[in-house]
């Protein structure tokens, strides 16, 4: 699990990836697993989240709230 900017980042059973909302205490985004099979990072913001995606040999970097893909 990753933390920033009162945002917990981490993967359920299904490896689906969730961000969750500690200010507000709920889940703020759930990410489908497609999104990135690796490791993940959030930026100390709490604005950015990076994906590796060891399948593609690439990394993915979201904006958290919409996961809208910015690279």
């Amino acid at each position: 699990a990753l933390l920033g900017a009162n945002r917990l980042v981490d993967r359920d059973a299904n490896k689906n990836i969730r961000v969750w909302d500690l200010t507000a205490d709920r889940y703020q985004q759930i990410m489908d697993a497609s999104a990135g099979r690796g490791r993940t990072a959030l930026s100390a913001d709490g604005k950015t989240l990076a994906i590796a995606d060891t399948n593609a040999r690439q990394v993915l970097v979201y904006e958290v709230g919409n996961a809208k893909r910015k690279h």
